[in-house]
């Protein structure tokens, strides 16, 4: 896998468009490490860290630009998790501070990590400049709008009684704020890992980057690939 050399703990952003398979691949690699390591995995998402819905919503319900600067509160996710983890000692952190789908701040206690404990975090802008120079690693996931569109409609379809409402919804507020995102930020071109997630039987795995401080077992990459598969 990839073995990071540093006495803090290691921070893994998953990023990815909505609906490209972001938190089933962060799932398989908790999986994986697990069984590789003794180190203590944490699991975290960006959706665990949602604005109130009246900050989301303030400027419509498909404005593109108030899901990409009013989604999310950076400033907590830095505080609760992020900076405590680039601490050299043991540290406390909360994993999420709200609860969207109910529209509600959640007070979990702090939890005690260690120094070498290893972060896999999912979430889209994930390279945003309030949170990007946290990562140690960082993978994106590329799949096309189509592509995107399908899954979320299989995937989110039950919560939604109007179909047209859901495909409105991505089409005009979610995929015209990841354009945005892309267009500011071009996170492919920044991330150490591209998977190409469009066919999630056959992804498709480039490694960029990888910083000095990492070393990568090559064949835990490859059984990975073959374990998404």
């Amino acid at each position: 896998m990839l073995r990071y050399n540093s006495e803090k703990p290691v921070k893994v952003g998953i990023d990815g468009i909505d609906a490209s398979g972001k938190t089933t691949i962060a799932d398989l690699l908790v999986e994986h490490i697990k069984k590789l390591t003794s180190r203590e995995v944490i699991r975290a998402s960006i959706d665990g860290f949602h604005n109130p819905k009246h900050i989301r919503m303030s400027r419509g319900e498909v404005s593109p630009i108030g899901y990409f600067e009013d989604s999310f509160d950076y400033s907590k996710l830095r505080e609760v998790l992020l900076d405590p983890l680039c601490k050299s000692n043991d540290s406390e952190i909360r994993t999420r501070i709200f609860d969207y789908k109910k529209d509600t701040p959640v007070h979990d206690e702090p939890i005690s990590i260690s120094r070498d404990a290893i972060l896999i975090f999912d979430g889209i802008f994930l390279m945003r400049k309030e949170i990007s120079d946290y990562w140690d690693i960082t993978v994106f996931l590329k799949v096309d709008f189509c592509e995107a569109l399908k899954r979320a409609i299989k995937r989110d379809g039950i919560y939604f009684n109007n179909i047209d409402l859901l495909k409105e919804k991505y089409e005009k507020r979610y995929f015209p704020a990841q354009e945005i995102y892309f267009e500011k930020y071009k996170p492919e071109e920044k991330v150490n890992i591209v998977i190409d997630n469009n066919d999630y039987h056959n992804p498709a795995l480039t490694i960029i980057k990888i910083p000095n401080s990492v070393s990568v077992d090559y064949a835990f990459i490859n059984k990975l690939s073959m374990t998404l598969s």
